[in-house]
């Protein structure tokens, strides 16, 4: 269901010790630390994201620790959903979190 990202991957050259470093920080740092996380989180993702898989969100959704977390899908084929017809939604939905949470 996903499109080949290759021709629209904005980085000429990635380093694969970034990369591994990247993924290590994730595996060891991040998702370790997601249930001591405590403060309102809104977690937004395209259900049609090329470049990361929704299933990411939804995990970090299930591990966070926050009791007050929501996680909101919109639909856009852009990874940066801020430069697409979508975002002034997106932005509706980050604000009306915000003003659930205060």
């Amino acid at each position: 269901d996903y499109i080949d990202t290759i021709d629209s991957v904005t980085y000429s050259v990635i380093p694969v010790k970034s990369i591994r470093q990247f993924l290590w920080f994730i595996q060891q740092e991040t998702m370790p630390s997601l249930p001591f996380i405590k403060v309102p989180a809104l977690i937004t993702h395209s259900s049609t994201d090329p470049i990361i898989h929704p299933s990411s969100a939804t995990y970090i959704y299930k591990n966070l620790g926050s009791e007050r977390k929501k996680l909101y899908w919109f639909v856009s084929n852009n990874h940066a959903f801020t430069v697409d017809g979508r975002r002034i939604d997106v932005f509706h939905k980050i604000a009306e979190f915000i003003h659930q949470v205060v």
